[in-house]
């Protein structure tokens, strides 16, 4: 699954991996990672949500697009899942090779 101009830290070698197998890697290597959203996230959705508890978290990761006009920012907002962070599945697997990547973790 790696490239040769790759590394192997690549991000494309790591990011079709199943979300449980990236974690495993961290939970093997004693390395802690977020699985919890963070509390703004948690506030953001309630208050989106009208003060409703339990409300739907939605990923919040910036995203830069092309437009007609030029580039513009725009939020994800895709479904989150629980244990993901408050991110969406492909962020939260973007996140896990991210940390595994900081601690240069060779999988």
């Amino acid at each position: 699954n790696f490239h040769c101009h790759c590394p192997r830290d690549c991000l494309s070698g790591l990011r079709d991996r199943p979300t449980e197998w990236l974690q495993h890697i961290l939970e093997s290597n004693e390395v802690e990672y977020r699985k919890n959203p963070t509390d703004a996230q948690v506030t953001q959705a309630r208050e989106d949500a009208g003060g409703e508890e339990g409300a739907l978290i939605k990923c919040s990761v910036n995203l830069q697009k092309e437009g007609r006009d030029g580039l513009y920012d725009e939020v994800c907002g895709e479904k989150t899942e629980e244990g993901h962070a408050g991110l969406c599945a492909k962020h939260y697997r973007e996140y896990l090779v991210h940390v595994i990547n900081t601690y240069a973790l060779d999988p």
